[in-house]
């Protein structure tokens, strides 16, 4: 039961550090109605794609990377595209909580009096990153599952004290814009991001000792736990913002906000001084969270795709790896200010080919070979329709995003 509840956190710690960040900004061009059902049908697409990458993963008999899938079922161009699209979707990711985390820490350092300079706080963030990430999975399993545990139970309290101050009247339910494309091609790649735990598959295959069960409930409860987070925190923002700064509301209407002036909007209406503190901790631990659950994966995707010598000790290949990992985020966020909504969006492009076409073009090559089926729903041929469908609708959304 332990193994199975450090697995549901690790799924949606690595998930949910995106959503309380870009989501409020990016779904107010939706208003709350629309992004309930749209909201449904992401999760319900992003969970078919983890069962589909759980098959792949249990008919080899061991948790691997997707290059490395691809090399299994495919062949050496699908290793490839694999292992490609994979690194660059974790270095998207983590590029943008670098930059995310460090906004954060570095405003709230100054609110308690500490006067540093923005490079020095970017050196202790990643400091502090990369020792965590060296540690042993157990142990990180544990620290991440502490970091989830007071995520959830402080976005809960400010959530409901946020719910208290909004008046029915002033739930922002439908937005005009929404009868205009541009606002779901900038919502749509964010939002598939913000379910962004395909990165872990293969790790958690291995935690998890193949257990098909275990697997579909980790996958099955961490996805639904963080589209119930993120419903209830974004219309909380929402609802809020537009009661009482109509301002900043009618700014992320035009995606014109960046993440510290939104935090620092809604760390103003917060009245309560202790009630503030818990606000920036929700914000510090929810980009942690995704850092470390995205920077595990990376770490154990290069370990495996990098060629060592021979007689490296296991370790030392972990730590160079963990260090490969977190250096070139590192000098992307330093070099590139406000990259974290684009980055973001970037990422949704990529990861609809590693959680959708890639895995599913894989599914179909093996089902050719009559294997031993773990999930029923990967033969179902409308599922995997829709699956592609919708990653081309990703991919076309993104590509408006970077013409315009």
């Amino acid at each position: 039961m332990k193994q199975l509840i450090g697995s549901i956190c690790l799924v949606a710690g690595t998930s949910i550090g995106v959503g309380t960040l870009a989501l409020p900004i990016t779904l107010s061009q939706l208003g709350i109605i629309n992004t309930l059902w749209y909201m449904a049908i992401v999760w319900g697409v992003m969970y078919f794609s983890a069962i589909v990458s759980l098959e792949l993963n249990l008919r080899v008999g061991k948790g691997l990377p997707l290059g490395n899938l691809g090399k299994y079922f495919s062949g050496h161009m699908a290793q490839l595209i694999g292992n490609i699209s994979l690194v660059l979707l974790m270095y998207a990711l983590l590029s943008a909580y670098f930059s995310a985390g460090t906004s954060v820490t570095y405003k709230i350092l100054q609110s308690f009096g500490f006067d540093m300079s923005k490079g020095i706080v970017n050196k202790l963030y990643l400091s502090v990153n990369f020792i965590i990430l060296c540690f042993h999975l157990k142990w990180i399993d544990q620290i991440n599952r502490v970091l989830f545990y007071g995520l959830v139970g402080i976005m809960i309290i400010v959530s409901c004290a946020f719910l208290m101050d909004v008046d029915p009247v002033y739930l922002p339910l439908w937005e005009e814009s929404t009868n205009q494309l541009k606002p779901w091609t900038k919502i749509t790649p964010i939002m598939f991001t913000a379910f962004g735990f395909q990165v872990i598959f293969h790790t958690l295959t291995n935690y998890c000792n193949r257990d098909k069960v275990k697997l579909k409930r980790a996958f099955f409860w961490g996805s639904s736990l963080t589209a119930l987070i993120y419903l209830f925190w974004t219309g909380s923002i929402l609802g809020v913002l537009y009661k009482h700064d109509p301002v900043i509301y009618s700014k992320m209407l035009t995606s014109s906000i960046d993440i510290t002036e939104l935090m620092t909007a809604l760390s103003n209406i917060i009245a309560w001084g202790n009630l503030r503190l818990l606000f920036w901790a929700i914000i510090s631990l929810a980009v942690i969270t995704s850092f470390i659950g995205v920077g595990i994966g990376l770490s154990t995707a290069l370990e495996s795709i990098l060629k060592w010598p021979a007689k490296t000790p296991a370790r030392l290949k972990y730590i160079i790896s963990t260090l490969l990992a977190v250096l070139p985020a590192y000098f992307i966020a330093t070099n590139y200010q406000d990259i974290f909504i684009g980055a973001l969006s970037f990422a949704g492009m990529i990861l609809a080919v590693i959680a959708l076409i890639l895995p599913l073009y894989l599914l179909i090559k093996s089902n050719q070979q009559n294997p031993k089926v773990f999930y029923k729903i990967t033969q179902n041929p409308v599922a995997i329709a829709f699956g592609f469908v919708f990653a081309f609708w990703v991919i076309g959304c993104e590509i408006l995003n970077l013409m315009s």
